[in-house]
């Protein structure tokens, strides 16, 4: 069996926005499925990869970027408030 590298994925630009996109949906699905354990893996994962796309996409234009981060943001507005009234329906 022989052992064979892969290349690192491009994070500039557009492939860059398309893997950021593609977390979304992912933490969009385990949020509504209340799937805690994939929540906090996807939210250590997406730390790493805006890092990493932004890092690649310096060079790029950068206005799609602004709108999957945007976009991205919102879905963590939508979890943040989502624990609140999780935490205040167990506080009474």
């Amino acid at each position: 069996m022989a052992l064979s590298l892969v290349d690192d994925p491009d994070y500039a630009g557009s492939a860059g926005i398309k893997y950021i996109e593609q977390l979304q949906q992912s933490l969009q699905r385990a949020l509504a499925q209340e799937n805690w354990v994939e929540v906090q893996r996807l939210d250590k994962v997406c730390a790493a990869l805006i890092d990493k796309v932004v890092a690649a996409s310096r060079e790029e234009e950068t206005g799609e970027l602004v709108i999957a981060l945007s976009q991205l943001k919102d879905v963590y507005r939508h979890l943040i408030y989502g624990c609140q009234a999780k935490v205040a329906s167990m506080a009474v």
